[in-house]
């Protein structure tokens, strides 16, 4: 089962990645007025690329939903990561352009300090649910902390504003995440029950919000600017729900006190690796 999980994670990481890249091209091509606007969404209509993508994004919410109802996630979401990774041959398939050997080693490294941290940290799914007061304080926070964002970022610069957007967007997708664990575990109970729960809900507001923030994200910024911060910040976010909301298991093992270190330094790996393919000038289709 494992196995499995980590095949639908890597699936669900490699059609987002795509799907980044797709959409940026589209959402930067837009007027800068529309960002935060529900016309922004409407005008993205018109733009095959951005269909595209959204049809990458659909798949990837699939394969995702597949790996959180039978994963951690605290599991799943760090192994998302390595949607750039995927995301460079789609930009360089897009440019004609083969990646460097630079792009190779540094995809390879983002790869490696992913399989540390899961290694070590060895996460595992429990059967807690949160309990829906326990949610809607969860759900104020996170609306608290993005309001706020979206609110600092209205008088900024196109490039500031970018960037703020895209820490909001962060920490909405890892609610988003946290949405689909808590859809996936109330579909156990049966379909019809599960639209008397708070799940789908959640995941239909929250997936709404966080692609008109990150669109506008998109569309004011350069990618290799928004997507590492959307990149590391949703996995903290979505472990932090998944360690204190789901109660997933983090088991330090197999290298005795090493091995808080030993995790750290993978996931520094992976993060200094992830901001490095995410500077590419390529990535900018």
């Amino acid at each position: 089962m494992l196995l499995l999980v980590i095949i639908f994670a890597l699936l669900s990481s490699a059609f987002y990645g795509g799907a980044a890249v797709l959409q940026h091209y589209a959402s930067e091509q837009t007027s800068p007025e529309l960002s935060l606007s529900p016309k922004l969404l409407i005008e993205l209509f018109k733009y095959p690329s951005w269909l595209f993508g959204n049809l990458f994004d659909i798949l990837g919410f699939v394969f995702q939903f597949l790996a959180l109802r039978f994963g951690a996630l605290s599991l799943v979401e760090p192994i998302l990561v390595s949607s750039l990774v995927f995301a460079i041959p789609v930009a360089s398939l897009i440019r004609k352009k083969i990646p460097s050997l630079k792009d190779f080693v540094a995809a390879l490294l983002t790869c490696l300090g992913l399989g540390i941290f899961l290694a070590i940290a060895h996460p595992r799914q429990s059967n807690n649910v949160p309990h829906v007061p326990q949610w809607l304080i969860l759900t104020a926070i996170i609306a608290s902390i993005v309001g706020i964002l979206v609110l600092v970022s209205l008088k900024k610069q196109p490039r500031i504003k970018a960037l703020i957007l895209s820490t909001a967007s962060g920490f909405a997708l890892g609610y988003l995440a946290a949405s689909t664990e808590l859809f996936g575990h109330e579909t156990k109970n049966g379909i019809l029950r599960t639209f008397t729960d708070v799940g789908p809900y959640a995941l239909v507001i929250s997936g709404v919000i966080v692609l008109l923030l990150i669109q506008s994200s998109y569309q004011l910024g350069e990618i290799r600017f928004t997507l590492p911060i959307l990149t590391v910040l949703q996995p903290m976010i979505a472990m932090i729900i998944g360690v204190s909301m789901f109660h997933d298991q983090i088991n330090l093992k197999g290298v005795g006190h090493w091995a808080p270190i030993i995790e750290a330094l993978g996931l520094i790996l992976m993060c200094v690796s992830v901001v490095y393919l995410s500077r590419r000038e390529d990535l900018n289709v």
